[in-house]
């Protein structure tokens, strides 16, 4: 999961800053794709820890409280 959004988080800076590109007429030379790569990094690695992050609060809320079952043998289900 962590690999497919690394790379959805890298296309769509890459579309961004091509659109920026064209908006500002920066100059990027599209062809140095080792530079490219490089400013991509810390893009897909930020995506991947927002997911954890935003993962990790949603699961931290839902706790489930164990019951101790032994004790309740016996009893009604109702109580």
């Amino acid at each position: 999961m962590s690999v497919v959004l690394y790379n959805v988080a890298g296309f769509i800076f890459g579309s961004i800053l091509a659109i920026l590109d064209l908006i500002f007429e920066w100059g990027i030379n599209w062809d140095n794709s080792f530079g490219l790569n490089l400013l991509g990094i810390p893009v897909g690695l930020l995506a991947d820890w927002g997911f954890y992050y935003v993962l990790k609060k949603r699961w931290e809320k839902s706790t489930v409280l164990v019951k101790n079952e032994i004790e309740d043998i016996g009893k009604p289900l109702g109580d």
